[in-house]
């Protein structure tokens, strides 16, 4: 991972299929896939943080990193505007993400909500705007979208805030 912060490299993480070894976050968890994958949230290598601060009503910060394979019950309260963000501790240009609904309620999966990119975790960018997006509808439901073309600005803090 020390090489990835240094300037002038530049590495280039492809999605294949959901839950695959090619994106940032296994990359970060899997020491560039040179060991086997530990949840980089538990390790202190990326800083996930919510707007209920550390006390979630369900589940720990970190299982939204959880790559198990039933999927764990983590969320925010209900509120309109909440987030989850995580502190990647490198830059990255994003092209792709996933998602994976909670092993709760289909009614409880989220519908409208923004992928936000930042350089400081102070001020966002809307990556990509879902409205009435049913694509998370049953529990452990996963989904990945593109980003192509949509921000060529290297971020360091990706934030998921539900917007209704």
């Amino acid at each position: 991972v020390r090489a990835l912060k240094e300037p002038a490299v530049k590495l280039t993480f492809r999605h294949q299929h959901d839950f695959d070894d090619n994106g940032i976050i296994y990359w970060i968890g899997s020491n560039a896939k040179t060991a086997e994958w530990v949840n980089p949230a538990q390790y202190g290598l990326v800083v996930v943080t919510s707007s209920d601060g550390r006390n979630l009503p369900y589940g720990r910060l970190e299982d939204i990193l959880s790559r198990d394979m039933s999927a764990l019950n983590c969320h925010t309260n209900d509120d309109k505007r909440a987030w989850f963000s995580i502190d990647l501790g490198l830059w990255v240009v994003p092209s792709c993400y996933t998602l994976r609904h909670a092993r709760g309620y289909g009614r409880s999966a989220l519908r409208t909500w923004l992928l936000q990119g930042s350089k400081d975790g102070v001020n966002w960018v809307t990556l990509y705007t879902h409205v009435d997006d049913c694509s998370l509808n049953d529990p452990g439901s996963c989904a990945s979208w593109p980003l192509e073309g949509n921000n060529e600005e290297p971020i360091r803090h990706v934030r998921i805030q539900q917007v209704g």
